[in-house]
């Protein structure tokens, strides 16, 4: 498991960031990912 963090930025120009908390694992060849949670930005201290 691991935190990912994705920022995205709008037409408008604003910029939105998501925390993610997922779990990859690999069936033969290809790695797969699967999210588990989004985590809320209040949290940001803490990680």
């Amino acid at each position: 498991m691991y935190i990912d963090y994705s920022t995205v930025k709008t037409s408008s120009g604003k910029s939105h960031t998501r925390i993610l908390l997922r779990e990859s694992y690999r069936e033969k060849v290809p790695l797969h990912s699967n999210v588990v949670t989004l985590l809320p930005h209040s949290n940001n201290a803490i990680l």
